[in-house]
């Protein structure tokens, strides 16, 4: 007997002192084994790009098949961006500084308002968006005001107009209506995993706009959902209204691709039209600056040329010093001993300190994932803080 047909009996054998419920496993297996197969990537693969819709303070943003968050205190000037980004899917020209990608034709938008009441939903569409888009182009908008249904109803219309409407862009205002509660855990994973799955399926981008926390420093989105979305989404933005100039600004917190440097400001006139704007006026005057931020550590300020730095290099040492630390462990403790308030601003502190190897990720003893400092402590106690790597803010 050759060698091929000996496995062969082999295996037959195999089959035959199997249990019941050992053939099921294999069988389950096989299955599993056949769908790993389907969702394999290789370098060879040929995908398309990832393609962006829009263009804003000169980066590509929004993009196909992804989840995008939007967050912002009440009155914050959520729904007026929003509603500038519908007016971009069909404008000629750009829309108060924001544009479509070059070579991009028009594109089909999808508003699902929970929040508004049917008059507010009409007013935006026929009084804003249709004036900054020089008119509303037939088939092109297809805007549902859900807020009098029931929740439990609305995840499942929404999937069904994504599917009827086919649209590219796609506005949950807001999101937390399509669930009982926002911290529920067990409850928030799956829609947001839906979300995920329907902006991939139907290649359109999802912008799901939230609450921040109540409080005033705190702006982080609301609930184990705005925890959820964060982690899932692609790009996150914080809209504000800075008293007493009256100007919104649009911070882009979070993207796995293209960061915005810069802040997006617009104002809005006595008819309810936004148009482009400057940010507040600034200073060179460092005494000044210090009492704009009133709460920052003087410990881990640093100010060269007059302008204020963190010395980052001495912050994540003391945060660290005691042994690894979870992300949110590092997060929330490196922001209270900083005294800084703004998520934004963390990312920043937090990537330059990766990037300049002073943290490095590692595993506990239990396989979860920390983060320590990239050298002893006695070592960093000697290392220089110079300004040079020091985070502008």
């Amino acid at each position: 007997m050759d060698e091929k047909n000996f496995q062969l009996v082999g295996s037959e054998l195999a089959q035959v002192v199997m249990t019941p419920k050992q053939k099921e496993q294999q069988r389950q297996r096989e299955q599993q084994l056949a769908i790993l197969e389907g969702l394999r990537i290789t370098a060879e693969m040929a995908l398309p790009p990832l393609e962006f819709l829009f263009k804003m303070n000169d980066k590509p943003c929004f993009p196909r098949g992804e989840l995008v968050t939007v967050s912002g205190k009440p009155k914050s000037g959520k729904t007026l961006f929003l509603s500038l980004l519908m007016a971009v899917c069909t404008a000629r020209e750009e829309v108060v500084g924001i544009a479509r990608m070059p070579d991009t034709p028009p594109l089909k938008c999808l508003w699902y308002d929970t929040e508004q009441s049917r008059q507010s939903t009409l007013e935006i569409l026929r009084d804003r968006i249709s004036k900054l888009a020089d008119g509303i182009e037939d088939g092109m908008y297809d805007i549902f005001n859900c807020r009098s249904v029931d929740w439990q109803e609305r995840l499942a219309l929404l999937e069904a107009a994504i599917v009827q409407s086919c649209p590219d862009f796609v506005v949950i205002d807001g999101i937390c209506d399509l669930i009982a509660d926002i911290n529920d855990g067990v409850s928030v994973k799956p829609v947001v995993e839906r979300l995920m799955q329907l902006a991939q399926e139907h290649q359109c981008c999802i912008v799901c706009a939230i609450h921040q926390n109540k409080g005033a420093e705190d702006r982080n989105p609301r609930g184990w959902m705005g925890t959820e979305l964060n982690n899932k989404s692609f790009e996150v933005y914080s809209c504000e209204l800075i008293k007493p100039d009256i100007i919104f600004s649009v911070e882009q917190t979070l993207s796995r691709r293209f960061r915005m440097e810069r802040l997006f400001y617009f104002v809005v006139d006595e008819t309810g039209m936004p148009y482009p704007s400057e940010g507040p006026e600034q200073t060179d005057d460092s005494d000044k600056e210090k009492k704009a931020y009133p709460l920052m550590d003087e410990k881990y300020l640093v100010w060269p040329d007059g302008k204020m730095e963190v010395d980052i290099r001495s912050l994540f040492y003391d945060v660290l010093k005691t042994g690894p630390r979870y992300y949110s462990e590092l997060q929330t403790t490196a922001m209270s001993m900083l005294g800084c308030k703004k998520t934004g601003y963390w990312n920043q502190l937090f990537n330059r300190a990766k990037h300049q190897g002073i943290i490095v990720n590692d595993h506990n003893r239990q396989g979860k994932s920390v983060w320590r400092l990239a050298q002893p402590a006695a070592t960093q106690l000697e290392l220089p803080t110079a300004s040079d790597e020091a985070t502008p803010f």
